[in-house]
């Protein structure tokens, strides 16, 4: 089942249930000083559920483009060596304004997974938080799972959810997908982390508006206005499924986009990391570039610069030294215009950028990667005096160290960097 056609059926699933389709937000979370990026499909709803905003209606279907880089959801150094995270992904997601709240958003979670997309009920598996009663009844008595699907977690972190350190939140099931079958007791932290389960969706029960007392440190938790729901599914994620992959990388968009680059950049191994980060970086960057962000020293064209560099240095690791990136943006036009025609008209413009900051970083990272590399044939760590070099006298910057380190496999004392950079500071903070 192609990708144009999950996002079709999951819509159309919706509108069924009469629920409004409501086109993806920006991926720049305005007039919130919370987040930077909309790193879920609840970002553009946020004052809704504060009861800021009144809802035009009470239910509500999206598909949001979201990127997570930064803040306290940030998948970057996990991207290229999982099988399952991206910086910039589309996310299926349904919502209720004070409307339907648990039983309705789980018995249609299940319907739509088990009968419309004919997922094995089998194969499936749900998490709870540890004092979600009511969820726990829905999910057996009511839907008919079996106890022994169902666990419970005590883990905040895993089980209540929220976007970011404030701000609405609440107790949330997730549903996991079980690539073989395992006879033995799964532990969360299987779930989480083992390659033969994979979370699909998140049914999140917006009932609480978390706050912080600066004095105290406390957390406090307060009832909104309107009992809510917000749910979250990883298009990539439910595609390597629905398409009989393992790997996001592997579904057929990003097949074409790999295979794409490899044409482009002459290299034959589709299956090489670099191409995996630089197909997800190609993706974040001109989705970026679209919504107004450009590359610079400071907040999003801080990540912006941060994601395309990213690419360019897996692009140096596997030979690509002259500019390469801004010529591969053509194929995200190609494969991702019919759900976003307005990267037709910026395409001139995500080029001319990219290819601005690539040149700009030629610049750069040609003297610093030869002392880089010739540094690192004598040494097996970079000491913190070694980066410390690397920075102030080569310009590289710490950021970029550290992924040249990971990519080339070589340890870095950050803290004994970190003393250098306090000792520059305090040499000329009377100047």
């Amino acid at each position: 089942m192609k990708l144009e056609k999950i996002k079709k059926i999951f819509i159309d699933f919706f509108i069924s249930k009469k629920h409004t389709f409501v086109p993806s937000s920006s991926l720049v979370a305005k007039n919130d000083p919370t987040i930077m990026f909309a790193n879920s499909g609840m970002v553009q709803f946020k004052n809704i559920f504060l009861g800021i905003e009144k809802p035009k209606y009470k239910r509500i279907t999206s598909i949001q483009r979201c990127i997570r880089v930064g803040g306290k959801h940030n998948d970057l150094e996990n991207v290229g060596y999982t099988s399952k995270h991206h910086t910039f992904f589309e996310m299926l997601g349904n919502w209720s304004f004070g409307d339907y709240f648990k039983y309705k958003t789980l018995k249609w979670s299940w319907e739509l997974l088990t009968k419309i997309y004919k997922l094995s009920e089998d194969k499936l598996l749900i998490t709870i938080h540890k004092n979600d009663e009511e969820s726990y009844e829905i999910w057996t008595n009511k839907i008919g799972i079996s106890k022994k699907k169902i666990f419970l977690i005590n883990n905040n972190s895993d089980n209540f959810w929220q976007m970011a350190n404030t701000g609405p939140c609440g107790p949330c099931s997730e549903i996991f997908y079980e690539y073989k079958k395992n006879n033995n007791i799964v532990t969360i932290n299987e779930l989480n982390n083992n390659s033969n389960y994979i979370e699909i969706w998140n049914n999140v029960f917006l009932e609480f508006n978390k706050k912080i007392n600066k004095k105290t440190n406390q957390i406090i938790l307060k009832k909104l206005p309107l009992k809510c729901v917000d749910t979250g599914m990883g298009l990539e994620r439910l595609a390597t499924i629905l398409q009989n992959v393992k790997n996001n990388y592997e579904i057929d968009l990003f097949k074409k986009i790999i295979i794409y680059i490899a044409k482009k950049i002459n290299f034959k191994d589709t299956k090489n990391i670099s191409l995996k980060i630089i197909s997800d970086h190609l993706r974040a960057s001109s989705f970026l570039i679209m919504d107004g962000i450009l590359p610079n020293n400071n907040g999003h064209g801080y990540i912006l610069r941060k994601i395309i560099r990213r690419a360019i240095i897996y692009g140096y690791k596997i030979g690509k030294k002259n500019i390469f990136f801004y010529k591969l943006v053509p194929i995200i036009i190609k494969e991702m215009s019919l759900s976003y025609p307005k990267l037709i008209k910026k395409k001139k413009k995500i080029q001319e950028i990219i290819k601005k900051e690539e040149i700009l970083f030629k610049k750069t990272i040609k003297n610093g990667l030869k002392i880089f590399k010739k540094i690192t044939k004598k040494e097996k760590i970079i000491t913190g005096k070694t980066a410390f070099i690397l920075h102030d006298t080569y310009g590289l910057n710490i950021n970029l160290i550290i992924e040249l380190c990971n990519i080339y496999n070589i340890k870095i004392n950050i803290k004994e960097f970190n003393n250098e950079m306090k000792k520059q500071k305090n040499k000329y903070k009377n100047f």
